[in-house]
């Protein structure tokens, strides 16, 4: 069987739930689960047409493909996913738009702006940090919006986008990444 050792494969919680997206060499690692001479396997394979689970070494002799979903075998909790607070990340909660005037001009016209100036006490955190366009962010400069006759469109938070899990999917996997599982509330 030839393996694409970088083909993304779907990882599932002991619950069946999806919890990532790993290329195929990490995967086989959960697979076969060989370290220092014992074998402890973290992860079996799925059938998605039949749900039946596998063990890599039956996988393997049955079946032609390489595997497109594992279950692992202890790990039930879903991870939380924290978007991480960057530059690219707040370009894209505040979809490339001034926060202030509404324009789209660009990349190269928007920066990121203090609602609240640094020279004030303002912190660099999601709640503090806007796109702004350079002519919005020339006219407010280190002054609070309000003190310019401005006002937010869109009041600062952290993001609540998933990351991409990958650009790449397959069918098999539609069955476990439904808008239900995307859109459910998380609990804390």
């Amino acid at each position: 069987m030839g393996l694409a050792i970088d083909m993304p494969v779907l990882v599932l919680n002991r619950l069946y739930q999806p919890c990532a997206v790993r290329p195929m060499r990490n995967a086989l690692r959960k697979l076969c689960g060989t370290y220092d001479g014992t074998t402890t396997r973290k992860a079996l394979v799925l059938d998605p047409a039949t749900y039946e689970t596998w063990t890599w070494e039956d996988w393997s002799k049955l079946k032609k493909a390489a595997p497109e979903i594992i279950v692992l075998s202890r790990y039930a909790d879903l991870p939380t996913h924290r978007v991480p607070f960057s530059r690219r990340a707040i370009y894209k909660r505040d979809r490339f738009t001034c926060q202030y005037c509404g324009a789209q001009p660009g990349m190269e016209e928007l920066s990121i702006d203090h609602v609240i100036p640094k020279s004030r006490g303002g912190i660099s955190l999601w709640t503090n940090c806007v796109l702004a366009c350079t002519a919005c962010n020339a006219r407010k400069a280190n002054r609070m919006p309000a003190e310019v006759g401005m006002r937010l469109r869109h009041v600062p938070k952290r993001p609540e986008f998933m990351p991409v899990l990958t650009q790449m999917r397959f069918d098999s996997w539609e069955k476990f990444l439904g808008e239900r599982y995307w859109s459910q509330e998380l609990r804390p």
